[in-house]
């Protein structure tokens, strides 16, 4: 439990993981010596039910478990600011990348920094459709269902590359063996959430930038990165030639973090989510 807690960065108290033993205890029902494998699926299942619980309570509680999902923390001196990454989401969507990278000689900081922007993608998905899961005990499956399309979809973007995917061909392949069932619904129902994913995104974005509740860093950010599919190392040099003083990736990565958490919550204060 310690172990999971540690890397999944999840935030419970020494009272709180007594109480999770005891309902991990009840759920194995006096199992002997149950696997390791067991013992971890059994702790995330009763740990994301409780967090699909604080999602569907709102307010506070809510905000904290997206925090807890994922969070990059700014760090490092001011002129060299470095950005890390922590929660269930960016640890699966780091797992996903690596799976289906394999010996890529894609950096380890490009990764990372991949693995990210699909644990925002992600968040921001789980943060408006959580109730697509009816089940809360399959809330973590559910869960690590979104973060892997949403790993796959950054692969898909080309942003890594700079246009197509250089991955995209063996993905194709490995949805046709694995994914689809010959009759293309899958595929067209993907596609579908995604077009009505992105247009609320877009109208949530507009509206948000009218009304002036986007800082400029948050809105320069989330533009830059939705309509100009820019990663945040390009986005950083861009505004540092235009402000005339040093921005960094990690610094932009926080900015469209924290943008897109206003946006939910406001989608979540008018009852969209």
């Amino acid at each position: 439990m310690g172990r999971l807690a540690t890397a999944y960065a999840w935030r419970i108290d020494a009272a709180e993981q007594a109480e999770l033993a005891r309902r991990l205890a009840a759920a194995l029902g006096g199992a002997e010596s149950p696997s390791d494998r067991e013992l971890s699926q059994t702790c995330c299942r009763i740990h994301f039910a409780d967090l699909y619980a604080a999602l569907d309570h709102g307010g506070e509680v809510a905000v904290e478990a997206l925090a807890e999902l994922f969070t990059p923390d700014l760090s490092g001196a001011a002129g060299n600011p470095t950005v890390q990454y922590s929660g269930y989401l960016f640890r699966s969507a780091l797992v996903t990348l690596r799976r289906r990278l394999g010996d890529s000689r894609l950096a380890p900081s490009d990764r990372e920094q991949l693995a990210a922007d699909a644990a925002a993608r992600a968040l921001t998905t789980i943060s408006a459709r959580f109730r697509d899961c009816r089940d809360p005990d399959a809330f973590w499956g559910w869960t690590a269902r979104v973060t892997e399309r949403a790993a796959i979809d950054e692969l898909r973007s080309g942003t890594v590359s700079g246009g197509r995917s250089v991955h995209a061909e063996s993905l194709d392949a490995d949805q046709e063996l694995h994914g689809d069932r010959g009759d293309g619904s899958g595929v067209d129902r993907d596609r579908e959430e995604r077009q009505v994913d992105a247009i609320s995104v877009r109208q949530e974005l507009v509206r948000k930038c009218r009304l002036g509740k986007l800082s400029l860093d948050q809105r320069e950010a989330l533009v830059r990165s939705f309509w100009g599919e820019e990663k945040p190392q390009e986005i950083a040099a861009a505004l540092s030639l235009e402000r005339g003083s040093l921005v960094s990736a990690a610094q932009v990565s926080l900015w469209k973090h924290r943008g897109l958490q206003v946006m939910e919550a406001n989608l979540r204060g008018r009852g969209d989510g």
